[in-house]
């Protein structure tokens, strides 16, 4: 069920809220609007429903808001430019959360919340991420418990890296 919704942020005509189930049975909310291609700044729509109950999980770009929901862009707009892993432990985390937030496409230096994450999903990540280097991990306190601070692909494979569960 698609409901209208208004926006601000200049160049975007029209909007609406729909829900949307991601391959792992997420049930996400998604604003569309209906925009030209790079007319609306994404980060801009971002911010101008950041207050707005419900909040949106999820921007999707629509050229006709009639089209059937479709999240097809690979990585949703966050406010850092998109850089592949560089190395096989960042490529493992960005596949998981990948996985977790039903992505196409993360970059490691992303944000896990800014990419559409939620509590419920950074437990589905640190538990994946647990499994796969939790019997490697020679850190000082539980991994669980080191994954904590780190937001991004990037830091947390330098804490795996410096915890020896990535050698």
């Amino acid at each position: 069920m698609t409901e209208p919704t208004t926006v601000t942020v200049p160049g975007a005509r029209a909007a609406a809220l729909a829900p949307y189930r991601t391959r792992l049975g997420r049930d996400l909310l998604v604003l569309r609007y209906a925009a030209d291609p790079d007319e609306v700044d994404p980060l801009a729509l971002r911010q101008d429903h950041a207050a707005t109950r419900p909040r949106p999980d999820r921007f999707a770009r629509a050229d006709d808001l009639a089209d059937p929901l479709d999240l097809g862009d690979p990585r949703p707009p966050v406010g850092t430019p998109y850089r592949p892993p560089a190395t096989d432990t960042e490529a493992q985390i960005v596949d998981i959360w990948a996985e977790v937030l039903g992505l196409e496409e993360v970059g490691a230096d992303d944000e896990f919340f800014e990419l559409g994450g939620d509590s419920l999903g950074a437990v589905e990540a640190i538990v994946a991420l647990t499994g796969v280097y939790g019997p490697r991990w020679r850190g000082d306190v539980p991994l669980e418990l080191a994954l904590l601070g780190a937001h991004t692909a990037a830091q947390i494979a330098a804490v795996l890296t410096d915890g020896g569960a990535a050698r």
